[in-house]
């Protein structure tokens, strides 16, 4: 039908992603490169970082963080608020098990900021 939009289903946004994320790697290669953020299905794409840097905080730092914000509405509403930190709570064990380094994001900006390029540099020198 003309007019309507087919949605695809986050598998597939996923797919694309990770197909792209690939393709960007390959050009990346001997270079530093940041990608912020946190997407779903991650186990899919893990192997494509040589190093992960997770920048967390307590629950209410991410409280106060999720209803002041402007930017967008997410985690505004309670029932997505409660699942957000519940989740939270179990996040920093969770990618230092998996080798993550682990960043106190409840700190100063330009200190947070310092420790990721710290960590990004020292791996660099470490492994080559």
């Amino acid at each position: 039908m003309t007019g309507m939009t087919r949605k695809r289903p986050a598998e597939s946004n996923i797919a694309c992603a990770v197909t792209a994320w690939r393709s960007f790697a390959r050009r990346a290669v001997g270079h530093i490169v940041y990608l912020c953020g946190f997407a779903g299905g991650e186990d899919e794409y893990r192997d494509l970082f040589d190093l992960m840097i997770v920048i967390v905080v307590d629950n209410d730092t991410l409280s106060h963080r999720l209803a002041t914000r402007t930017t967008n509405n997410y985690g505004k509403a309670a029932h997505e608020r409660e699942g957000i930190l519940k989740a939270n709570v179990g996040w920093a064990e969770s990618y230092r098990s998996r080798g993550a380094v682990i960043v106190d994001g409840t700190r100063p900006i330009a200190e947070v900021a310092a420790e990721i390029i710290s960590a990004a540099e020292t791996w660099r020198t470490f492994s080559t």
